[in-house]
């Protein structure tokens, strides 16, 4: 499945962070960004099955420079590029210090790469981001990323400002979770930010240039499709509060139709929804297994709720506001709070199922 072309100078093989570059179908940019690197960085490419006529001749030019070339004989995605990439450094020593990745379609400066490695050296066990400036970017592009920003920020409260960046810095203190990480495709990149409090690792940016060459025509990111595997948990986790949330309302509109009060309506509503929920969320969002400790957090927040929700439900009924409209308010309230709640505290994996070699692992 993997051929090997060039091997490491012994000099290269330590000391300075390495340049990764996965490749799928490049152009004349990755020939001339490689040889722009020649005698400042070793670099590693990694061929992700190209095979478009022209590719094997890029390919070559990049090897001459003594690039180490890596193939894939299939498309098997940008994830596993990186990880092919991370895996071959890894096993050549304890010396290399980390690894800079760059993007093949021309978007990385040379003088940008520099700056990642340089802060690489400062912040030796952090993750290195290059920062694009929105601004300067293409309509579609600038409205993606802001959304991108903005969904991250409001599920990890990370404040990451550039979350779609190639260009990064991995340090060798993080290898072996980033070998582990779930993800084949774009999504691997952001697998790897919402990783970041669960392996305790900081980040650090870094202002590059913001360069799309054509409207960034070349770039094999598919919106829809690649989209949906970014934000993978974030669409599940969406899915699973929609089906608890209509039983939830669904019940409390029947309820509320009987004498009770309205705190007892939202009480018996919240508690029904809440057992689909725990099951939906345990096995579907974070996918780990059902047990007695999770169960019993579980009941711990939704009791928490209960008791901040049912007052605040009552009180904004009290001030006018009518039954629907009151709990939607505490609703969204608690979302954000019962998300984070349970990605970091309940369903957090235990170290034993992260490590698990049967599968690759999630980030928490």
């Amino acid at each position: 499945m993997l051929e090997i072309s060039n091997a490491p100078r012994e000099e290269e093989a330590s000391i300075k962070p390495w340049v990764l570059i996965p490749a799928y179908e490049p152009d004349e940019k990755l020939a001339a960004l490689v040889e722009a690197l020649e005698g400042r960085f070793p670099v590693i490419i990694v061929d992700d099955g190209s095979v478009r006529p022209g590719c094997s001749e890029i390919f070559a030019r990049a090897a001459a420079t003594g690039a180490v070339v890596l193939r894939h004989k299939v498309n098997l995605g940008k994830g596993t590029a990186l990880k092919t990439g991370v895996a071959y450094l890894a096993d050549l020593g304890e010396n290399i210090p980390g690894v800079v990745t760059a993007d093949a379609d021309g978007q990385h400066a040379p003088g940008d790469i520099a700056r990642i490695a340089a802060a690489m050296r400062e912040h030796p066990d952090a993750l290195i981001l290059g920062a694009r400036d929105f601004s300067k970017m293409p309509a579609r592009s600038r409205t993606g990323n802001t959304i991108t920003r903005f969904a991250f920020r409001a599920s990890t409260g990370l404040g990451v400002t550039d979350t779609q960046t190639g260009l990064r810095g991995l340090p060798r203190s993080l290898f072996p979770q980033l070998l582990e990480l779930a993800g084949e495709r774009y999504e691997y990149e952001m697998n790897m930010l919402l990783a970041l409090p669960a392996w305790k690792a900081d980040f650090y940016e870094v202002k590059i240039d913001t360069i799309y060459i054509d409207g960034n025509k070349s770039t094999h990111f598919h919106a829809l499709s690649d989209g949906l595997r970014v934000f993978s948990r974030v669409v599940r986790y969406t899915a699973s509060s929609l089906a608890s949330t209509a039983v939830d309302y669904a019940l409390y509109l029947v309820l509320a139709a009987l004498p009770l009060e309205v705190a007892l309506c939202f009480a018996i509503s919240k508690s029904i929804s809440s057992i689909l929920n725990y099951q939906l969320n345990c096995r579907a969002v974070f996918r780990t297994r059902p047990s007695a400790a999770s169960a019993f957090a579980y009941a711990a927040l939704v009791a928490f709720s209960l008791l901040a929700g049912s007052p605040a439900v009552f009180f904004l009924t009290g001030a006018g506001l009518g039954n629907f409209l009151a709990k939607l308010i505490v609703d969204l309230v608690l979302f954000a709070f019962n998300y984070l709640v349970q990605k970091h505290v309940i369903f957090r994996r235990k170290k034993k199922e992260k490590t698990e070699k049967t599968e690759k692992t999630e980030p928490e």
